[in-house]
């Protein structure tokens, strides 16, 4: 099964025109996978996945429970080597070189991601910044501030409720410097206002990286893609 890039975004209606600053550079890499497959025991949950992710793009990954999604999400983030194939960056145009992709520059932002249930808010964002970059223009304290959340900075994760936990995941996710952000399911626990801010949020971070969404056909979950591969 092959994935090529769609010839224009489906509709132009999400996010207008493309700024300067979102075209990718000459030298960016984009991101190859080749004849990827994946099992689990015996039973395999794809194979034959072969395409291409160009930089600074929006891709959409759907599927329905059970069809790959999270796991091809893991091998695209780097965190799972597919059992069989190739996943990793290239910057020639023949995707014969391809370098495995490295958790440093990329980022998973999905269910199995959890928070330190006994650290502050406060405490969460300083140990994320430890280990990784924000960037300048993407800071959480200010991308939290129009939920609230930054009013609670000195209570515990476990306290907050779960959307109040994926809002904080997701701004730490969008605002960490990364060379592709994977998100699975991110509207998941989150009302119309919370679904608001993060399509905010995420159309700042497109002007930065390539953004990867898997979904359950969950229209909240993206904007407009450049790319849509149905699993």
């Amino acid at each position: 099964m092959s994935f090529w890039p769609l010839s224009e975004p489906q509709t132009k209606a999400s996010f207008g025109d493309r700024s300067e600053s979102m075209q990718p550079e000459a030298t960016a890499r984009r991101f190859v996978l080749q004849n990827c497959g994946h099992r689990f025991r015996n039973r395999w949950v794809f194979r034959g996945l072969s395409g291409q992710i160009e930089p600074n793009s929006h891709l959409l990954i759907r599927g329905a429970n059970g069809s790959g999604k999270s796991t091809l999400a893991r091998i695209l983030a780097g965190t799972l080597t597919p059992t069989e194939g190739f996943a990793g960056w290239s910057s020639t145009p023949d995707a014969l070189h391809v370098d495995t992709p490295s958790p440093l520059e990329t980022l998973l932002v999905g269910p199995g991601m959890s928070l330190h249930p006994d650290l502050t808010l406060k405490e969460t964002i300083a140990f994320h910044e430890h280990f990784r970059p924000f960037w300048p223009e993407l800071q959480p304290w200010l991308v939290l501030e129009p939920t609230g959340l930054t009013a609670h900075h000195d209570k515990p994760i476990r306290s907050f409720s779960s959307g109040m936990r994926q809002r904080v995941k997701l701004a730490l996710g969008l605002c960490t410097q990364s060379a592709l952000v994977v998100l699975d399911e991110p509207s998941a626990n989150l009302d119309a206002a919370g679904i608001q801010w993060y399509h905010g949020i995420l159309q700042a971070a497109m002007a930065k990286t390539t953004t990867l969404v898997c979904s359950n056909h969950r229209q909240d979950d993206h904007l407009t893609p450049h790319q849509i591969w149905d699993l």
